[in-house]
């Protein structure tokens, strides 16, 4: 138990107050109690550091303890004021622990909640954190930052989801909006707001995914052009056409994962999130055996140019490879795509690429079903070549 005493605590008494550790005091912590309000305490820390505390019983009859702040931020006239405060709380039979989450959810703005709550639990559950910590930083804080998160309404977020839009896109505002309802549907599970205004906001409609693939003489043009790039992002770029894999796959990629002789990737973590297998192709085989030549130590396979961790981008390598083979209107996550329809088109079932892709649901898949019609044409032809054999009249033997 701290070593306590009894005084009337002013700024003067305070000033001569002696932190732990001074030849005269025993305590390692030391509690003063004020002498005019009753179960209010100053307590000074090893560092010399003070706070304010309250003792007392709550409604339940129960000891309680309520921290009021430190001195001199909190000065002896304001911990006074609000140690009394807290007791007639409980004179009047209501509980002060109710009260102060009461208040404190009333007063939490929405940049603090953001910042301080949201933020911390999106980078423990979301492997797409960073997103939203840019959006968060960029746009929502400036604008509503300093706002009781409580005021938020259902007209202010399909106000902004509505100026995204027009600045931008459907998917983007779409973007948007699906943060803004995570944040207050989470805010609603702890209990901090009782209502969540974002429910009451509908998705924009968007246009169909538009699906850019490279031809057979764009494909040889990019890789001519990766040979004029910088090598290890070439790589990169090539590991993403040659596989399928995503490109936050490839950049995350360790050594660890790669099975060279089994000639087979493990992902451990998927943007399903569960861990899904890439086959190596001769020509992934090849790149990651470049890369292993480059960089023989490590963890990652493409480590970071400078200080630890992994590559982030490779979004200047791709916008230069585009440039040198004159390829335009086309996305780096387009290489997933290409890799998709050069299987389809060379007769693999869409249940063999949504394997290779990891997807995990079919549908997603369903969007190659169109570029399988030439093989399913060319299979029906089988059919008809062979019955056109069959039936073909026969050439009399002379």
């Amino acid at each position: 138990m701290p070593h306590g005493n009894t005084i009337v605590l002013t700024d003067k008494a305070i000033g001569r107050l002696l932190p732990p550790g001074h030849p005269s005091v025993p305590s390692q912590a030391i509690e003063y109690t004020d002498a005019k309000t009753p179960g209010l305490k100053l307590s000074i820390s090893k560092t010399g550091r003070r706070f304010w505390f309250l003792r007392m019983r709550g409604v339940d009859g129960k000891k309680a303890c309520f921290a009021l702040g430190e001195y001199p931020g909190v000065s002896v006239a304001a911990a006074r004021e609000e140690a009394w405060r807290l007791r007639t709380m409980v004179d009047r039979g209501q509980d002060p622990r109710q009260e102060l989450k009461r208040e404190a959810t009333e007063s939490l703005t929405f940049g603090a909640f953001a910042m301080d709550r949201y933020m911390p639990h999106a980078r423990d559950s979301k492997r797409t954190w960073r997103s939203d910590w840019l959006t968060l930083q960029n746009q929502l804080v400036p604008l509503w930052g300093d706002r009781p998160l409580r005021s938020i309404t259902a007209a202010d977020i399909q106000g902004y989801v509505g100026t995204v839009r027009r600045r931008t896109s459907p998917s983007t505002a779409n973007r948007h909006l699906s943060l803004l309802k995570r944040m207050m549907n989470l805010a609603f599970k702890w209990e901090i707001l009782e209502t969540t205004p974002a429910v009451r906001v509908s998705k924009y409609r968007e246009p169909p995914p538009r699906e850019r693939y490279l031809s057979d003489a764009e494909i040889t043009g990019f890789l001519s052009a990766l040979d004029r790039c910088e090598p290890e992002s070439a790589n990169i770029l090539r590991l993403l056409l040659f596989t399928g894999m995503r490109k936050g796959e490839a950049l995350s990629l360790r050594w660890e994962n790669a099975d060279m002789e089994g000639r087979m990737l493990t992902l451990p973590t998927s943007k399903s999130g569960r861990a899904r297998h890439v086959p190596l192709n001769g020509l992934a085989l090849k790149t990651l055996e470049d890369q292993r030549r480059r960089r023989p130590d490590g963890p990652w396979v493409f480590p970071a140019e400078r200080g630890t961790g992994h590559r982030r981008d490779v979004r200047g390598t791709f916008a230069r490879a585009c440039k040198l083979a004159g390829i335009t209107a086309f996305l780096c996550h387009g290489l997933r795509h290409s890799a998709a329809s050069i299987m389809v088109q060379n007769g693999a079932t869409l249940y063999e690429v949504q394997a290779v892709l990891g997807h995990q649901v079919a549908i997603t898949t369903q969007r190659y079903a169109h570029l399988s019609q030439t093989s399913v044409r060319r299979t029906a032809d089988r059919i008809a070549d062979h019955i056109s054999g069959l039936t073909k009249p026969k050439k009399e033997q002379p």
